[in-house]
């Protein structure tokens, strides 16, 4: 195998890697959380992380953020054509930002 032909199969990897290298900052975090929100980290991060970074949304969404706040972010971004967050998975989602929040 070339080069080329090497470089061309290892992009998509490269890119994976990029986009996912915001979330790994926040993962230590996630750890410490109680197993609920940590089953649900993966879910959140990745349903959120395909319109901006985590850093955008823990930006956004801080400890002055109420709970109810939270909830209506979350139903507003599900409601958004690009989105794919389901309605069962908005409470998970509210959960672990919520928690988040308070750290």
């Amino acid at each position: 195998m070339n080069a080329r032909n090497l470089l061309m199969l290892l992009l998509p990897v490269f890119g994976i890697i990029a986009a996912c290298a915001s979330s790994k900052n926040y993962d230590p975090e996630f750890n410490a959380a109680p197993q609920d929100v940590q089953s649900d980290w993966p879910l959140a991060r990745e349903r959120c992380s395909q319109c901006h970074s985590l850093d955008r949304v823990f930006e956004y969404v801080d400890a002055s953020t109420s709970r109810d706040e939270i909830e209506m972010i979350v139903e507003d971004m599900a409601g958004r054509k690009k989105s794919e967050i389901q309605d069962d998975e908005i409470p998970r989602i509210v959960e672990v930002l919520d928690w988040r929040r308070q750290k």
